[in-house]
């Protein structure tokens, strides 16, 4: 067990234990539970290592986010929790300071400026005799920190892109795009010129197969031929989906029967196969099975899933590229009493298992209650990135935040989602996200809205236009010439929405 205080008299708005969640080393995601007891938070847990609380803070001007404490050894007495997420913040800024070399950059002198600052503050806190003024002290070093490094992850970002870009434009596929099954493509094509260069065409397995052994693919050829008519390269998937919702009825009530669930995917992957290969660029295997825990499935047989599906495909398309959704990388779900897989460990279990995937598709989208989806702050959206380019993979990075509110305890980004945060967002995501080298595309969420769900679109319901649409056009045909060499503007560089401008250090 772990205990943390919890200020009564802080400005902060109440701490939901139910959004909470557990990480062990490596941030692997812990099991256990998490309760509000008498002005302290108690942590049960099974596990008997240190391990990391995560919670929902209220940071002020930067908005209401996710953030953790370091890791902390189980003991009797409590912790200071406003104490323990300074401390871990201003350690996380100083420590991705360093690895990115930026000590003495330019570029980098609002952030170092801004870290000074916290550190000054984190001393007031736990120097103060007064509980109340140290409390405060804490919050404000805990929203002068994620300034900091929000300002050294966009300043970084916007260093590395022009030294990827500067010299050079980027390839001919850079931004991507999902769009919805169930629309035809000629309602949004106005909507993916040229400035879009992938198209991501989901299959609705509950729609494709709604009797076994019966496919219908007349929605995704659609838009495969629209997306060849057009000229653009087509990402078709995830065959494997056990999201709530995603599997056909008649196999939905047999969910934890690995048996019917290997040969439903064998038959649905092969289908597929047979019927689109032609047409297809990437085959997205599958998505976010490291939460299928509570299918009933072990990682074994997830993973005899996925090796299922690029067996069928490859079986008729020899050699077919693959891809592999990674969601909620933040291990941010719903907390479970035993240790989940966890997705950095399904990610390793299946390349250690030799099963050939040739790029990782991370969704980075925030701002959505009770999905893993949480909002995280910049600095923890690079370092994430940072983080899987030891697999040696090539990535893509999928982007979304919404237009409006995503719900209570979703989260927001410094002020309440609107269409032009969303789009303030997108612009600084876009540019830390193709500064790192291993990342070859990013992707928006999706083309437009889709009724009854977070408003992640690019466009409205109606197919208007948002102005994160702009954005991400602008941004495309930045990357069609060289960006040339980076400068430090005269307002400050990291004071100054990002633009279009690889690990590595500046």
């Amino acid at each position: 067990m772990i205990r943390f205080t919890v200020s009564q008299d802080s400005a902060a708005a109440p701490i939901d234990p139910a959004r909470s969640c557990l990480l062990g080393v490596d941030d692997h995601p812990v099991g256990g539970s998490v309760r509000a007891l008498s002005g302290e938070l108690v942590v049960d847990t099974a596990h008997a290592g240190a391990l990391a609380l995560c919670v929902p803070w209220d940071a002020g001007p930067m908005g209401r986010l996710m953030l953790q404490t370091c890791l902390l050894e189980q003991r009797n007495a409590p912790y200071r929790l406003a104490l323990e997420l300074a401390r871990q913040r201003i350690k996380f800024v100083i420590a991705k300071a360093e690895e990115w070399q930026v000590w003495d950059h330019p570029g980098a002198a609002d952030a170092l400026q801004q870290l000074d600052r916290a550190r000054r503050q984190f001393t007031e806190a736990i120097t103060s005799p007064d509980p109340t003024a140290s409390d405060a002290a804490a919050r404000r070093s805990i929203a002068t920190a994620i300034d900091a490094g929000e300002r050294l992850a966009i300043a970084h970002g916007q260093i590395l892109i022009h030294r990827r870009f500067g010299s050079k434009p980027a390839s001919s596929a850079v931004l991507g795009m999902r769009v919805l099954a169930s629309d035809p493509p000629h309602r949004c094509a106005p909507l993916l010129g040229s400035d879009v260069d992938v198209v991501f065409v989901p299959l609705d397995w509950a729609q494709i197969e709604p009797t076994p052994g019966t496919y219908d693919f007349s929605a995704a050829i659609a838009w495969l031929d629209w997306a060849v008519s057009a000229g653009k390269r087509t990402v078709l998937g995830p065959i494997i989906d056990l999201g709530p919702g995603r599997l056909p009825a008649w196999l939905d009530g047999r969910r934890g029967d690995h048996g019917a669930l290997r040969e439903a995917v064998w038959g649905l992957a092969e289908a597929a196969a047979r019927q689109l290969s032609t047409h297809v660029g990437l085959w997205s295997l599958a998505r976010g099975l490291h939460s299928a825990g509570v299918h009933g499935l072990t990682i074994s047989q997830t993973n005899d899933l996925v090796r299922r599906a690029a067996v069928a495909v490859r079986g008729v398309r020899r050699n077919a590229p693959t891809l592999l959704e990674v969601t909620e990388p933040f291990s941010d779900g719903p907390l479970e009493p035993e240790d989940p897989i966890g997705p950095w460990r399904w990610m390793a279990s299946l390349i250690n298992e030799g099963i050939h995937i040739d790029v990782l598709h991370v969704h980075l989208e925030v701002g959505e209650a009770g999905s893993g989806r949480s909002v995280r702050d910049l600095l923890q959206l690079s370092a994430l990135l940072d983080r899987l380019l030891p697999l040696q993979k090539k990535v893509f990075a999928e982007l979304g935040a919404p237009s409006s509110s995503g719900g209570e305890g979703a989260g927001t980004w410094r002020t309440p989602w609107s269409p032009e945060v969303q789009a303030s967002w997108a612009t600084r995501a876009l540019t830390i996200a193709m500064s790192k080298p291993h990342v070859e595309l990013v992707a928006w969420h999706s083309v437009r809205d889709v009724p009854g769900e977070v408003a992640f679109g690019a466009a409205d319901q109606h197919l208007s236009p948002k102005p994160v649409m702009s954005r991400l056009a602008t941004f495309r045909r930045r990357l069609r010439q060289p960006l040339g060499p980076w400068k430090l503007s005269g307002a400050g560089a990291t004071s100054a929405p990002a633009t279009a401008g690889g690990q590595g250090s500046a």
